[in-house]
């Protein structure tokens, strides 16, 4: 079939992690919107997912829908979702402070000095962002920081005697800090306790939030692992980490019920099928399916990577209606090659680990969904697990009962 303009496909947004573009090119967009009511009964939230789980996108969409900014494309962007029809009180009502860690260079000898550029950087972007909103000023005593958490301090000083009210987004929190951590565990102790530059912003992210009329209203967190904030605690422990959470499973990636609409419609749309929907649901199921971040959740709708289930259709259209033979995205692969230098600190644990080695012989291994510990218990095995689940995604198998533990699979595309 070949598509009019007035019925014309919507692109697949592979890689793609800008809500509003995505909204505004009318890509294929699988909607999450419903579940900012539940999101806004928590404040501080922390969520982890794997990496190319959609994390980013799900922190643009709330960017977006909180972003006052952005009131006057409201219908644009959320017309025909749920919140566009659900609306909140609190729509559009904050000024977004985003920050992106990714981009921090890992490098010991350059992670302060990057650090500190990222988030000036980031400050000042803020300041000309709203600048109609901000105290006369602002932009120029920003601009004249050198120190970041000083102008973090000060630009916070000037939105509380604004009254205006900040939703801090942090994304890939714990990037350049795992990078950090696989390399030396030194320097990452070095990054995490003590005064470090990391642990001294925490401080003040949760310092600017203990007031009455405080600027930081809500703060969302989203990560991998839980390492780095458990280990920066004492400086920021008011957060919700909602990464566990039953209602929260399906925030970030695709449910099977909705990677199956989505096969439906470019079957529908584009007529190359040469398949079923429920064989490409079988052959795809083992590769990218029956992950699960909760243990209540077991027996729901299980999640799939949202990166390679969009990699598998992108693929599958191209060479029109052939399944690929590398069914694993090369782009995930280097990310988990990234992830599991991380789990294979067993190596300093001796035989009552082996981990990795029981995971790739036997293809599964038991544990506990934990939300959160600190660096000092990985010497505890059921903490390997834990991280190893959390890193690659967890793919449980069903239970006799409650008092079972549930059985992780190894997913095929780490070993």
């Amino acid at each position: 079939m070949q598509p009019t303009q007035k019925n014309k496909i919507r692109l697949l947004p592979y890689g793609m992690s800008d809500f509003a573009t995505i909204r505004r090119e009318n890509r294929y967009y699988v909607d999450k919107t419903m579940f900012i009511p539940k999101l806004e009964e928590f404040k501080y939230q922390m969520f982890l997912r794997p990496r190319r789980f959609g994390k980013s996108l799900m922190l643009n969409m709330l960017a977006a829908y909180y972003d006052v900014a952005m009131k006057d494309s409201f219908d644009e962007l959320f017309g025909g979702l749920y919140i566009g029809d659900n609306p909140t009180e609190e729509r559009n009502k904050y000024l977004i402070l985003r920050f992106d860690f990714s981009k921090v260079d890992p490098d010991e000898k350059k992670v302060n000095d990057s650090f500190n550029a990222l988030v000036l950087d980031t400050l000042f972007k803020f300041t000309l962002k709203y600048k109609n909103l901000l105290p006369e000023g602002t932009i120029d005593k920003i601009s004249s920081q050198t120190e970041s958490n000083t102008a973090f301090s000060v630009l916070l000083g000037f939105a509380q005697l604004a009254g205006l009210q900040i939703y801090v987004i942090i994304d890939e929190y714990d990037n350049f800090a795992n990078t950090m951590l696989a390399d030396s565990e030194i320097n990452y102790k070095n990054l995490t306790h003590g005064d470090g530059f990391f642990r001294l912003f925490f401080n003040n992210l949760k310092a600017c939030t203990n007031d009455n009329d405080a600027a930081v209203s809500r703060i969302m967190i989203s990560g991998v692992t839980p390492l780095t904030l458990s280990d920066v605690t004492s400086g920021y422990n008011i957060g919700m980490n909602i990464s566990a959470d039953s209602q929260f499973n399906s925030l970030a990636g695709f449910t099977e019920t909705e990677f199956r609409q989505m096969l439906e419609y470019y079957r529908d749309a584009t007529g190359v099928f040469n398949h079923t929907v429920d064989e490409l649901i079988e052959i795809t199921k083992p590769w990218y399916d029956n992950n699960c971040f909760s243990e209540d959740s077991v027996d729901d709708d299980r999640m799939y990577n949202s990166d390679m289930a969009l990699y598998f259709i992108r693929e599958y259209i191209k060479k029109n209606g052939k399944i690929i033979e590398n069914m694993v995205d090369s782009n995930i692969s280097s990310d988990y090659n990234k992830m599991t230098k991380l789990i294979r600190f067993e190596k300093q644990f001796g035989e009552k680990t082996s981990l990795i080695q029981r995971i790739n012989n036997d293809g599964y291994i038991y544990g506990i969904i934990k939300p959160e510990f600190a660096l000092n218990d990985l010497d505890r095995y059921e903490n390997l697990v834990v991280l190893y689940g959390i890193a690659v995604g967890w793919r449980p198998s069903g239970r006799q009962d409650k008092t079972d533990y549930p059985k992780f699979y190894r997913p095929p595309t780490i070993f």
